[in-house]
């Protein structure tokens, strides 16, 4: 009996098996794909994205000196207050200092617009 049922098998039920498997198969996987992603979806908690950033950046400090509030650069056109977050990233080495803003503009130097309160 248990020889008759594996030559049936065999001859008749083995060679449709290819045909039916395959697609069993890759459509089982692909239940299991999509039911742990809807799974792991559950518990993660939702974060509202923000599309503003508030960046604090500090002040600028003044040179020893306590007279300058106004910095450019040597090979620059623009001059900055010294508070300005612009004037942060300008390089020391080229720093050139003003008392007023009438001093850097007989110097040709122009008041940027970021920082132009």
């Amino acid at each position: 009996m248990v020889a008759d049922t594996f030559v049936f098998i065999k001859t008749r039920a083995l060679p449709y098996l290819g045909q039916f498997l395959i697609p069993a198969i890759i459509a089982a996987v692909a239940f299991v794909a999509f039911g742990l992603g809807r799974l792991s979806a559950l518990d993660e908690k939702i974060v509202p994205i923000s599309t503003q950033a508030t960046i604090e950046q500090p002040a600028l400090p003044l040179p020893n000196t306590g007279e300058h509030t106004f910095v450019a650069t040597k090979s620059g056109s623009k001059f900055y207050p010294a508070g300005c977050a612009a004037a942060a990233h300008l390089k020391a080495s080229s720093e050139v200092w003003f008392t007023t803003a009438k001093e850097a503009e007989a110097a040709g130097y122009e008041l940027s617009a970021k920082c132009n309160h």
